[in-house]
């Protein structure tokens, strides 16, 4: 896979010695497109960027690949270690004391990975929103879906919920998929619930019935993510693991520690509760506009006015 940063651009977009050695750096480039990247544009455009990259792109292609440059740069040094006054010499990573290079505190570079990594997929957070609001300019985003194919595609749409860095959320990929196959398909039904994902995947988007239905659904789909990410990540919940923060000094310059089980606990109750309450909304909006949302009488959660009426306080309707 051809790279699509090269020495030049790569130290334009961090701090690193000017004697640094890029070919090191490398791997980790070529991991970040092929884990980071390919997934975002599709094997289409992304194979229609590395030969523009390589020849002479358009103005519309340089604008993508100088959104592309910092992800690339920044996580490969968040890969190695480096950032503030940290820079990364043939010798590893170097710190300005006193006008001379030393080998960087441990600190240090603990500061500079997190410095790193959060600007890296930041800038991928970025780079997507940017496709999605100029779609039209590259129609071969558009046909790729992968990037679109979640009712919360980004860490700014979930932190709209749930406040995540973009890191977090990769790990979070896996675990939102499969609340919205389970909880969010029954739901809404089978019927809905393939509805919305085929909306969601087209130009126009979802229609307005619909569009009505979307934050309640991304309400569900976050805090129950969450909620189970608690539980199954080894991830307060961000990079570091569920902690709790030790405030006495123990020679442990990170001053974490595993946080108890109570605490977990409660962690996860509360976002359950979250999502438990916006799904006993979501269903009792739509039993009371059946006429409008045809597919969702198809439902095991419909209630037919005629038999029964729908009741709120049943929390047995809405088993999260």
């Amino acid at each position: 896979m051809k790279l699509l940063i090269n020495e030049t651009d790569f130290k334009e977009n961090v701090k690193v010695a000017a004697a640094l050695k890029f070919k090191p750096f490398e791997t980790s480039i070529r991991k970040i497109q092929r884990k980071m990247l390919l997934p975002i544009f599709g094997q289409g455009l992304f194979d229609e960027l590395v030969t523009a990259y390589e020849g002479t792109p358009s103005d519309v292609q340089k604008e993508v690949l100088q959104m592309i440059h910092p992800i690339l740069a920044n996580l490969a040094l968040w890969l190695s270690a480096a950032g503030n006054n940290i820079l990364w010499t043939d010798s590893g990573a170097q710190a300005k004391h006193s006008g001379d290079m030393k080998p960087a505190f441990q600190w240090q570079v603990k500061d500079a990975k997190k410095q790193y990594m959060d600007t890296g997929f930041d800038a991928i957070d970025e780079l997507i929103l940017f496709l999605e609001e100029n779609k039209a300019t590259y129609p071969t985003w558009i046909t790729h879906t992968e990037t679109r194919s979640r009712l919360i595609n980004t860490a700014l749409e979930f932190s709209q919920y749930v406040t995540i860095k973009r890191r977090l959320f990769e790990d979070l990929k896996p675990i939102i998929s499969r609340v919205e196959r389970d909880t969010i398909t029954e739901l809404l039904g089978a019927t809905l619930y393939i509805q919305i994902k085929a909306q969601l995947l087209t130009d126009a988007g979802l229609n307005a019935a619909n569009q009505n239905l979307l934050t309640d659904l991304q309400v569900v789909t976050a805090h129950l993510s969450y909620a189970q990410a608690v539980k199954e990540l080894p991830v307060i919940i961000d990079e570091t693991g569920v902690n709790l923060y030790n405030n006495a000094f123990s020679g442990n310059y990170e001053g974490t520690e595993p946080a108890d089980s109570g605490r977990v606990h409660a962690i996860v109750s509360q976002h359950e509760q979250f999502a438990h309450i916006a799904s006993t909304r979501l269903i009792k909006f739509l039993n009371a506009n059946a006429s409008t949302y045809a597919d969702f009488t198809k439902s095991d959660h419909y209630i037919d006015p005629e038999e029964d009426e729908f009741d709120e306080s049943e929390s047995s309707i809405i088993d999260l």
